[in-house]
């Protein structure tokens, strides 16, 4: 599981999904966590040995919304290390968008596993 780290101040959401207004997430949201709102250095690590640094912009136990710069097109699966976690997370890009990227946590178990290890 992610670390989960909440931001000081803002509007962000809040751990039981509300923003800071009172007002709910649309009802079309994808994921199935809500993602609490933080502002963290980590560096993409990619199978091949590039690194891009990034900021993770909010986070849940199942992924994470990052801002790095539109140049670097991240690969299908990656590691995300932050400060909390030397050797990183399993990631899947989810989408990518301007200056922003969704992540999923790719944690698969079994020999047979593609996740950066």
């Amino acid at each position: 599981m992610l670390p989960v780290m909440r931001q000081v101040g803002g509007r962000g959401m809040s751990a039981t999904g509300s923003t800071a207004t009172g007002a709910r997430p649309p009802d079309n949201e994808r994921r199935g966590r809500n993602r609490l709102p933080v502002l963290m250095p980590g560096t993409i690590v990619c199978e091949d040995g590039a690194r891009f640094h990034c900021v993770v912009r909010d986070i849940s136990s199942t992924g994470a919304r990052i801002g790095i710069a539109r140049k670097h097109r991240l690969p299908e699966r990656f590691r995300l290390v932050t400060p909390n976690s030397a050797s990183g997370y399993p990631m899947r890009r989810a989408w990518q968008r301007g200056d922003f990227a969704g992540l999923m946590l790719a944690l698969t178990t079994g020999a047979g596993s593609t996740a950066p290890g």
